[in-house]
């Protein structure tokens, strides 16, 4: 594998010195690589969020034609996962090699793609495309790829659709074809408080929620049991969990809702 170009390393290092945390907006970054794209004679286009704390971004080179639908997307997502309580031996915000490897928060989920893509603009730019190139960066891609969907439905609603994607998302640093999707669900229970000497008079909300966990433990034993099964998956039938789960108000107390 060869050693990245010194303008790709310039660039990793300007995006890892932008703290992204998801927690955090991601506005100087997006910034950033929308200027970048403006200097070339580019016309970027940010996909702010509702509360205007973050962005969406999406870069388009027109092929020679100067068409723009359809083509290849590159797609990266901007945020990066907390450093908090981590024993870092280097700022994670400062690029830095050590034995012929780079260190800092996101240099390889997913920053590092993210360079290279930003870096090839200038080169694509300069060439007469035979078909559009786009350059995509999300928002919140690590707590739930909460900037995806929007993205999605901004680029469709502006007339873009690729007929092609590569997400630099790290995979076993290995080439994949296809992920499993992923659905989360939210349920809120609403019962009737009592007495816990008094149940008949309540609705307890936290045992009818049971139900529902108990229903999809069995939901996704079945998968498990009888599939449908894809081999070409570690795991090869669909998963499926509770994983967070809240209620009561009190010991004595039958629960109205989760707190």
């Amino acid at each position: 594998m060869s050693a990245p170009s010194s303008d790709v390393l310039s660039w990793l290092e300007k995006l890892i010195a932008i703290d992204t945390t998801s927690r955090d907006t991601n506005l100087p970054l997006i910034e950033l690589v929308a200027d970048h794209a403006r200097s070339l004679g580019l016309s970027p286009q940010v996909f702010p969020t509702p509360d205007g704390a973050k962005a969406n971004l999406l870069i388009t080179v027109p092929d020679a034609q100067g068409r723009t639908d359809g083509g290849i997307m590159l797609s990266g997502h901007s945020d990066v996962v907390p450093t908090d309580g981590q024993a870092w031996t280097s700022d994670p915000y400062t690029l830095t090699e050590r034995d012929g490897l780079l260190y800092g928060r996101g240099v390889t989920d997913m920053k590092g793609f993210d360079a290279v893509a930003i870096n090839a603009l200038a080169a694509l730019v300069a060439q007469p495309l035979s078909t559009p190139v786009h350059v995509g960066l999300t928002h919140d891609e690590e707590v739930g790829c909460v900037g995806a969907q929007p993205f999605v439905d901004a680029m469709k609603a502006a007339g873009v659709l690729p007929d092609i994607v590569f997400v630099g998302e790290p995979t076993s640093m290995r080439m994949i074809r296809a992920h499993k999707s992923i659905n989360l669900v939210e349920a809120t229970f609403h019962g009737v408080p009592a007495h816990s000497s008094l149940t008949s008079s309540g609705v307890n909300a936290i045992e009818y929620a049971a139900s529902l966990v108990r229903y999809w433990r069995e939901q996704a034993d079945r998968w498990r049991a009888d599939g449908p099964f894809d081999e070409a998956y570690p795991v090869a039938y669909t998963t499926g969990s509770v994983n967070l789960f809240s209620g009561g108000n009190g010991v004595n107390i039958v629960p109205r809702a989760p707190r």
